[in-house]
């Protein structure tokens, strides 16, 4: 019978599991750990790609000022495509495409 703490464990090993995958990868390629890197990542990538405070600050629930100040001239255009190109070399197979949203067009 499982108790409420091995429940508790399961549900912890299990959302914590991806995020030790991407720990072991970064140590493993020598990326060095940096609080909020992926977020600060996309911002500054997204800004780099769209040159446009207004629409980075909307995505990165900042002020435009501050996405401006503390991102600008972070990265290329040329950069910035080649981070949101990165992609696994395979599709899992458990993995479920969905159509894009053509209703905003």
């Amino acid at each position: 019978m499982k108790t409420l703490k091995t429940v508790k464990s399961m549900v912890r090993i299990h959302v914590e599991q991806p995020i030790l995958r991407g720990r072991a990868l970064r140590d493993f390629v020598k990326i060095p750990a940096r609080r909020n890197g992926l977020r600060h990542g996309f911002v500054s990538f997204h800004f780099a790609m769209n040159a446009n405070e207004n629409l980075t600050a909307a995505e990165a629930g900042n002020s435009p000022g501050m996405v401006h100040k503390n991102y600008k001239g972070l990265a290329t255009k040329t950069e910035a495509e080649q981070w949101f190109n990165v992609k696994p070399a395979e599709t899992a197979g458990n993995i479920i495409l969905l159509a894009a949203n053509n209703a905003a067009e």
